[in-house]
């Protein structure tokens, strides 16, 4: 089977440990919710790990301090010490499911995991987007999370598919599409590309994707070395398979 026919699904749980509480906690629905790790050494030393879309509408992010999250949300939010244990079973759970569609399941972390179905499939993109919907219905039904979706020929397109799919969506990108569907997306969609990455190469003029995907990696090279610049275009290109190659700055 040809690589255009490889068919990679890519599933992140939706603000998964603020989720789960409001699962556990159904009053909690509506509410800004935030999940934080505590430090101890004050009542409100530490960083927030999850938040739900309704904290996030006020500007508030997971590795934010608790302390800036309190300033900025209104009296009615909810403060919450993670509970690992809790989320990791119902982690256990989503990735049970999965693995009756494949056995090659990558998980990526506790919330997210890209499962190649080509052969499930046998490459065939609206079959696949049967399969995703499938599965979103049976996570939601089973586990009662809500998850986005993404689906493309490879890890790192799905992946992009799926962020783009938030909240609780699906987003299918056929082979034909991959470049067209990058190309407008801001650079800092990109896996690989964080926010300080991102500021740099916005001040190069590489606003979107497109334009790092029609860069020469010579520019790059001073920045994040030879290797990390070549597949960063590549990925932008959409013919990187793993993002686990586009981590830190290399040595040269």
């Amino acid at each position: 089977m040809g690589a255009s026919n490889r068919v990679v699904l890519f599933l992140d749980l939706d603000h998964f440990f603020a989720q789960v509480e409001e699962i556990q906690q159904p009053a909690l629905k509506g509410r800004p919710v935030v999940v934080c790790v505590y430090s101890g050494r004050t009542e409100t030393s530490g960083v927030v790990s999850s938040a739900n879309y309704e904290a996030r509408s006020y500007g508030v992010r997971a590795g934010m301090p608790i302390a800036r999250a309190l300033r900025l949300l209104p009296p009615t939010a909810v403060f919450l010490p993670a509970r690992l244990q809790l989320y990791s079973s119902y982690s256990e759970g989503v990735m049970a499911i999965l693995s009756q569609y494949s056995d090659k399941l990558s998980v990526e972390s506790v919330d997210e995991a890209a499962v190649d179905i080509t052969d499930r499939v046998g490459g065939d993109f609206s079959k696949a987007e049967e399969l995703a919907r499938e599965l979103k219905e049976r996570i939601r039904s089973e586990m009662g999370l809500r998850c986005s979706v993404g689906v493309a020929p490879n890890r790192i397109v799905a992946k992009v598919a799926a962020d783009s799919s938030k909240p609780d969506g699906l987003k299918v990108v056929r082979p034909e599409e991959v470049r067209s569907f990058l190309a407008g997306l801001d650079v800092e969609a990109l896996p690989g590309v964080g926010r300080k990455l991102g500021r740099m190469l916005k001040g190069l003029g590489v606003e979107t994707v497109g334009k790092l995907a029609e860069m020469e990696p010579t520019p790059l090279i001073p920045i994040v070395g030879r290797r990390r610049a070549i597949q960063l275009i590549m990925a932008a290109r959409g013919n990187l398979t793993s993002p686990s190659s586009l981590g830190g700055r290399e040595s040269r």
